[in-house]
């Protein structure tokens, strides 16, 4: 219940980072290219291939197929300005090209968002790999040491909970769409930052066996 009644806040995490961050007038932010090169390094040029193959099919499968993105690209293009002013109260086609530029700007971050999901498979799965084993290792300690006080804190139960959910969800749906350089290192320093919550979250379970609350 703790899962399905907090998850829709990072469900509008994502969403706001889908929608603001494009307005951010710096085009490295939402190029893949660091990234490309990082994963060419470190997974292999054959298989970082692939990955941009998928991603690029998904893309244009959802988006480009569809018209989606043809018809956003035609509808916020600058429109050339033809007319001159020939008096000072004379209104004239103005060029308007920011809102073009968040476009393109949404549209890469939905492209590299889409890579991001083909490279970091491996990673979930290392993620899940780990967490089930600090959440058995935080089970032990807690049969080991049953006098712990940390299992009795429902505040502290109900902070680690939203440390579960940021691990599962915050990391699915809203890494990717982060406008910085996500590469394997960036795991590599995550993974070990994440899972001793999942100790705590074992520790902090409020029935475990015959054991209950007072």
């Amino acid at each position: 219940m703790l899962f399905l009644k907090h998850a829709w806040f990072w469900f509008v995490t994502m969403l706001f980072f889908m929608l603001s961050v494009p307005v951010i007038p710096n085009n490295d932010w939402f190029s893949a290219k660091e990234e490309v090169r990082s994963n060419a390094a470190f997974y292999g040029a054959d298989a970082n291939a692939r990955f941009i193959e998928r991603a690029q099919k998904r893309f244009n499968h959802w988006f480009v197929d569809t018209g989606i993105y043809g018809k956003s690209i035609e509808l916020t293009r600058p429109a050339s300005t033809t007319r001159q002013r020939t008096r000072p109260d004379q209104l004239v086609d103005v060029e308007v090209s920011a809102f073009g530029t968040y476009v393109d700007q949404a549209w890469d971050g939905v492209l590299r968002a889409l890579y991001r999901w083909e490279t970091n498979k491996h990673w979930y799965v290392m993620l899940i790999i780990s967490m089930l084993v600090c959440l058995n290792e935080g089970v032990v300690r807690r049969t080991m040491r049953p006098a712990t006080v940390l299992y009795r804190s429902p505040a502290g139960f109900h902070v680690v909970g939203h440390f579960l959910i940021a691990n599962v969800v915050g990391i699915l749906l809203v890494l990717p769409w982060i406008p910085i350089a996500l590469t394997w290192w960036v795991w590599c320093l995550m993974l070990p930052i994440l899972c001793p919550f999942w100790v705590y979250a074992a520790l902090s379970l409020p029935v475990l066996g015959s054991q209950e609350l007072r």
